[in-house]
C-alpha cells in the first residue's frame, strides 16, 4: 500500500500520537521507530519539530525523570550517563541534568543507603566480601573513589 503525500503524513503523525500515548520517548526513540515503520525522514522531522512546538515531548523533561529514576533504583551516575548515550542524548544536555539532580542525590548518600540496605549482612573486614561489595557498587555506576570514602567513614 502506498500513500500519497498527505495521507503519508497524516498516517506518520497518527502513528507519532500512539507511540507518544504508549510510553514517554525520547525525539531520537521516536525518530527511530517512524523510520522503522517506513516513515520518510522528511515528514518524520517535519513531525518531531511540530511536536516538540507543541510541547508533546521534552527531551530535558525526560532526561531529568529518567535521572532520578535510575537514582531511586541505586544507580550511579556513570551507569547512568552511558545508558543516556546509548538513547542518543546529546552530552550537554546529560551534563546538565546530572548536574541538576546531583544536588539532591549526593553519590556518597546512595552509596550509604545501599550498605544499610542490601549490603547490611556483609562482613566488610573479611577482604573477600569487601571486593565483593566493592566490584558491585562499580558496575552500578558509582566512582571508586567515593565508594572507598563511604566505607572508610562506614568501618570507623
Amino acid at each position: 500500500m502506498t500513500l500519497t503525500g498527505g495521507s503519508e503524513y497524516v498516517h506518520a503523525k497518527k502513528l507519532a500520537l500512539y507511540y507518544l500515548a504508549r510510553q514517554s520517548l525520547t525525539t531520537m526513540e521516536l525518530a527511530q521507530k517512524l523510520q522503522r515503520k517506513g516513515i520518510p525522514s522528511e515528514i518524520g522531522q517535519r513531525i518531531l519539530d511540530e511536536f516538540a512546538q507543541q510541547g508533546y515531548f521534552d527531551d530535558s523533561d525526560w532526561v531529568k525523570r529518567y535521572i532520578e529514576g535510575q537514582m531511586r533504583q541505586g544507580r550511579g551516575p556513570s551507569a547512568i550517563k552511558q545508558k543516556l548515550r546509548l538513547k542518543g542524548i546529546p552530552p550537554a544536555l546529560i551534563a546538565e541534568q546530572m548536574e541538576a539532580c546531583q544536588a539532591s542525590h549526593l553519590q556518597g548518600e546512595q552509596i550509604q543507603q545501599l550498605m544499610q540496605t542490601r549490603y547490611r549482612n556483609r562482613d566488610l573486614r573479611e577482604m573477600k566480601e569487601r571486593r565483593k561489595v566493592v566490584g558491585s557498587l562499580v558496575r552500578r555506576g558509582f566512582a571508586l573513589e567515593e565508594i572507598f570514602r563511604v566505607l572508610s567513614i562506614s568501618n570507623e
